[in-house]
């Protein structure tokens, strides 16, 4: 979560975190600019956030009064983008098919509930009130980790459409998802 002066950016894993961050000049890993007054998951005042990656209703409570922003993003794509993810940075080794049978986590990530390897729901993150944008709406001013994939429905069967549609049904009605043409 980027705490900022006047509002709360909560990060919903592969929703374009790290290029939000960059925007923000609070990215600790691709130093773009510094001109932010801003609060991280590092340095959270009292206490410091799990991670950049942590849900409403971990808000410390003395930046409850803030409003809360977000982005969501089709679960179809962004569970296309956490298997590449999770193939690359957590040395995965399933098929496309295992990972969604299985909502598969690496043995050393099981107890990371709230990070990229997580299954939750973007439903999970937000509070009631939160504002959410779409991430597929988005013009980031700077594009960090993308996977380059041109096509994600490339990687679908209709078995698996069908799974992650069960796995993310919340979000898909809340944030008016539908997959792609099989």
């Amino acid at each position: 979560m980027i705490i900022l002066p006047d509002k709360i950016i909560i990060q919903i894993p592969k929703t374009g975190c790290m290029s939000r961050m960059s925007e923000y000049g609070v990215n600790p890993w691709f130093k773009i600019n510094d001109k932010c007054n801003a609060v991280t998951y590092y340095d959270a005042g009292d206490a410091p956030l799990p991670s950049i990656h942590t849900p409403y209703h971990l808000i410390p409570k003395k930046y409850s009064h803030l409003p809360t922003y977000t982005y969501v993003r089709n679960p179809w794509n962004r569970t296309v983008s956490r298997y590449y993810y999770s193939k690359k940075y957590y040395k995965i080794n399933v098929t496309f098919e295992e990972f969604i049978n299985k909502q598969y986590i690496s043995e050393e990530h099981k107890t990371y509930h709230w990070g990229p390897p997580s299954w939750k729901q973007q439903t999970d993150w937000i509070g009631n009130n939160t504002i959410c944008y779409k991430f597929e709406e988005c013009n980031f001013k700077y594009h960090l980790l993308s996977s380059n994939i041109t096509n994600y429905n490339n990687e679908y069967t209709r078995k698996l459409i069908d799974l992650v549609g069960d796995y993310y049904q919340n979000d898909i009605i809340k944030f008016n998802y539908l997959p792609e043409k099989v």
